[in-house]
């Protein structure tokens, strides 16, 4: 004969409530929490002639009007900004995005078309 317990109702926790109690036993303050702010970073690949150009692009800063972004090739970096924020702001889905190179000096505009082109692949 197996005997059958039954337990108090109040025994069962939520696990949420049982986070905020052990957060409450650590004593965490409000003060010590660091925000580590978000870095996105994606490969893109680009055929140009018969090369295929592979580059990393890191989202470094975003403010209410602009992105930038760092394109990191293997010898070289240059940082590209953009006005996206305020085109998805103002819901101007079809408008063209308009992109700068502000740090770094890239002169190849067909390239930086391209880069600029798959940059906005990913982030749709």
């Amino acid at each position: 004969m197996s005997e059958v317990t039954s337990f108090p109702h109040n025994t069962f926790c939520h696990p949420f409530i049982i986070k905020q109690e052990r957060a409450a036993q650590k004593k965490i303050d409000i003060d010590q929490i660091k925000i580590v702010p978000f870095k996105m970073t994606f490969p893109i690949i680009i055929k140009h002639e018969r090369k295929t150009i592979r580059l990393q692009v890191e989202k470094i800063e975003e403010t209410e009007t602009t992105e930038k972004f760092r394109v990191i090739a293997n010898n070289q970096s240059f940082v590209l900004q953009n006005n996206r924020p305020v085109i998805l702001a103002k819901r101007l889905k079809y408008f063209p995005i308009k992109w700068k190179v502000v740090q770094g000096g890239y002169n190849h505009q067909y390239i930086l078309d391209l880069i600029t082109k798959e940059i906005e692949k990913k982030l749709r």
